[in-house]
């Protein structure tokens, strides 16, 4: 198992352009960072605490999520869009050991690069913003923000594994993917409005920074589940086991001759 976790790593790397993607989205933030360093008057800079949250939500829940669920998708899609797959198929390894590689390559891939960026993420905002008047540790800070996005990722890749396993596609697979989150969040927030009960909907559980006592990563304005870390996150659970189950047993039975 090990050996195939690695063999999918090394894939991913050259298959998903990590280093390009590393070098571009690092890139365009330093960029934009020293701009706003450079170009903005001392009075008008946004506290390091302001802008490591800001640049923590946006780069974690909008780059790096979209780039894990193409990269676990892609493991699938790719294998059946080459051939390969077959391959596989006749060496002496399960398909459960195969598609198990997948997913936790892909989340090993994707944890690395979190450290990686949020480190970059945290020296930026740190020694270029003023954090003097942090009311929080900022390296704690960035570190808890990591640990409470973890969770929502392995939801979103054990949805990547079963849309993965339904389409031949990545493009197809991804632009579903989307569809179904973009539906889901929609959902959630007109149940909302009709002031319905959501605590047992996935979306509004996967919002655990709500559950933070740290004054930097609780934002009031975001709406959470509101039942307790402990709940949520059993919520978590429980959808991307349902959804891996139905994954793996949907690659067990397919048909790949």
């Amino acid at each position: 198992m090990s050996s195939l976790i690695y063999n999918e790593l090394l894939k991913t790397w050259y298959r998903n352009r990590v280093k390009w993607f590393l070098i571009i989205v690092l890139g365009l933030y330093l960029i934009l960072s020293f701009s706003l360093r450079i170009f903005l008057n001392e009075g008008a800079l946004p506290p390091a605490a302001i802008f490591l949250s800001l640049s923590q939500t946006f780069i974690n829940g909008t780059f790096l999520l979209f780039y894990g669920v193409i990269i676990t998708t892609s493991a699938i899609t790719s294998e059946f869009h080459k051939g390969t797959i077959k391959q596989l198929a006749i060496r002496p390894i399960s398909r459960l050991s195969i598609l198990g590689s997948k997913l936790l390559s892909g989340f090993l891939a994707i944890l690395m690069l979190i450290i990686v960026v949020n480190i970059v993420i945290y020296l930026v905002s740190v020694l270029l913003f003023d954090a003097s008047t942090a009311s929080e540790n900022l390296f704690v800070t960035a570190a808890l923000t990591c640990l409470y996005q973890i969770p929502t990722y392995v939801f979103y890749l054990c949805l990547s594994v079963l849309i993965g396993t339904l389409f031949k596609s990545t493009t197809v697979a991804v632009v579903l993917f989307f569809v179904i989150d973009t539906a889901g969040n929609m959902i959630t927030g007109v149940l909302h409005l009709l002031d319905w009960n959501t605590s047992y909907f996935i979306y509004p559980n996967l919002l655990l920074e709500v559950y933070s006592d740290n004054e930097i990563i609780k934002q009031p304005m975001i709406m959470g589940a509101g039942e307790g870390l402990l709940f949520s996150l059993t919520i978590i659970f429980v959808y991307s086991l349902v959804l891996a189950v139905i994954g793996f047993y949907r690659f067990q039975k397919q048909d790949i001759a």
